[in-house]
């Protein structure tokens, strides 16, 4: 870029600016970008299943959703195709890396992921389905009103503290474990939150570092479960309750997460009332509120998923970060990084928790729980029925049950959808309504090492065509398989489409194709003997 505007001789006046932008990583470890050497992704990337999946479960549906992932494979390998088994020689070992490895990338290790992810969702909506009578039970005890009714966020508030002090008295060890992970993951968000501040980067030495203090101070400071039973004292009744301990402050001022988990199991309870609507659980359910629903407990959620990161941070902050983690330690501090950690708290134990206080202060997250209570007070509940009303706030009352049983078992990230993802394909083998054409073998391109296409415009014209016409097909077949639509019951109707399909698209290309005209005319004729008898292909790789 330096020399192509010196050539030209312009100016770049945010040039600084957009180093400092977009390589922080790099001077976070003294490195200047200028003297790096980069190399385009895309050789390691024409598959980007991983990106794919990453932006699924965070993309808000404010309608109900089929979550799918659709991928193009033009040349599939038919199954139980034979592989080169002698030792491969200098020439093909070269091809092989220069040619093969970066179009033949497998995705087997995402297929893998999804598959494990489904599992555990299936997996929680069946711990959700089977619980969810004994908690309704519990909340009802819990509000004085009946659960149809309009409460305030007072009514509201009391209530889900109520089943909060419930849920830790009642689920036993269970309850050990899952705040444990709780704790675990706020001071990972404290440290984090101290690291951004500092201005370096989480994935630096720096993080280890911070994460290590943080741990020290919250075992010294009692920021650790060590039980409690704010009813009655000890389970034996021997002694009373102590007042709120400080890994409850601990958790009331960073858990973040918790308030994620929350609205998403809102979102997940309005999902279900789609789900429900079609099976006749609640009647005359309007699905243009349940939309409005959805969307307002998504702008909230979305708040909360970027809060450690946007929320207003103090100058009182700002200074204590400075003054504790100015100076990065030595090679030697950090031999024995534990070691180190409990003599930093032990020397800087006054300003690490005045600048805990300060930065639960930032966040304000009491706040934020009272701003969702009147949300959810202020919800327009009469476009719902009483049934829907009442299991609505189930989910939100009687949460803290909800995730004393699920967040062990929910590896995936706080912010995702917990639904299943599909995956479908799109490729000459599993189109299947245009027989003749089907699979491989009517390509032109994949001859030669697949570079005969390079080399005849007629088999660019030929592999283009069927590739338009390849993805109707299987786009159709999609879309019936999301609605839930019986292919064999309908099929006169959805082969009059894809016919309708099929002609449009051959009228459209004809006139730029001047090398397919024996083409087009052959597969005219295929489509005006299409009947009923046709292989509708498959939907759903995964």
């Amino acid at each position: 870029m330096d020399q192509l505007v010196a050539r030209r001789n312009i100016e770049w006046p945010t040039r600084a600016d957009f180093i400092e932008r977009n390589f922080k990583c790099y001077a976070s470890s003294n490195i200047d970008p200028v003297t790096v050497c980069f190399i385009d992704g895309s050789i390691l990337n024409n598959r980007p299943f991983r990106e794919a999946i990453s932006a699924i479960g965070d993309h808000p549906a404010y309608r109900e959703v089929d979550r799918r992932i659709v991928y193009i494979d033009p040349d599939p390998a038919a199954a139980g195709t034979a592989f080169r088994r002698r030792s491969p020689g200098f020439f093909l070992s070269l091809k092989s890396a220069l040619l093969d490895l970066p179009r033949t990338q497998p995705v087997t290790d995402e297929f893998k992921w999804i598959r494990d992810y489904n599992e555990r969702a299936l997996k929680f909506h069946e711990v959700v389905r089977n619980v969810r009578p004994s908690i309704s039970a519990r909340v009802a005890q819990s509000v004085t009103q009946p659960l149809d009714q309009i409460l305030t966020a007072d009514h509201i508030r009391m209530a889900r503290e109520e089943i909060a002090t419930m849920a830790s008295r009642d689920t036993g060890f269970a309850y050990e474990g899952y705040v444990a992970l709780k704790l675990s993951d706020v001071r990972a968000t404290v440290s984090k939150m101290i690291v951004a501040l500092r201005g370096a980067a989480e994935q630096s030495p720096f993080f280890p570092v911070v994460s290590a203090i943080v741990d020290a101070w919250a075992l010294e400071s009692g920021a650790t479960y060590r039980g409690y039973w704010p009813q009655g004292g000890s389970p034996d009744g021997s002694a009373k309750a102590p007042a709120t301990p400080n890994w409850i402050r601990f958790l009331q001022a960073f858990d973040v997460g918790y308030q994620q988990r929350r609205l998403r199991f809102m979102v997940e309870g309005l999902n279900r009332l789609y789900r429900d609507s079609d099976q006749s659980q609640h009647v005359n359910i309007d699905h243009a509120a349940i939309n409005g629903l959805k969307r307002g407990y998504y702008d909230r959620l979305g708040k909360l998923n970027h809060m450690p990161d946007i929320s207003p941070v103090s100058a009182a902050s700002y200074d204590l970060v400075d003054r504790l983690f100015g100076a990065v330690p030595t090679l030697g501090d950090t031999a024995d990084l534990e070691r180190y950690a409990r003599q930093f708290v032990n020397i800087h134990r006054e300003d690490i928790d005045r600048l805990i206080e300060s930065l639960g202060a930032d966040l304000n997250l009491t706040a934020v729980a009272g701003k969702i209570d009147i949300l959810l007070a202020s919800t327009n509940f009469r476009q719902l029925p009483a049934s829907a009303h009442a299991d609505f706030l189930v989910d939100y009352i009687g949460f803290p049950f909800w995730d004393v049983l699920t967040f062990p078992i929910s590896t995936w990230s706080t912010t995702r959808e917990v639904n299943e993802i599909k995956i479908d394909r799109i490729s000459p083998q599993d189109a299947g309504t245009l027989a003749e054409f089907r699979g491989p073998q009517a390509l032109k391109g994949v001859a030669l090492g697949h570079f005969a296409a390079f080399l005849s415009r007629g088999y660019r014209e030929n592999d283009y065509l069927l590739g338009r016409l390849h993805g109707l097909d299987r786009l159709i077949d999609i879309v019936l398989s999301s609605a839930n639509i019986d292919a064999n019951s309908q099929k006169e109707e959805i082969l009059s489409m894809k016919q309708k399909g099929f002609r449009q698209i051959l009228n459209a290309e004809e006139k730029h194709l001047p090398n397919s005209a024996a083409l087009i005319a052959s597969i005219r004729r295929a489509v005006d003997e299409l009947n009923t008898n046709y292989d509708s292909g498959s939907s759903g790789v995964v």
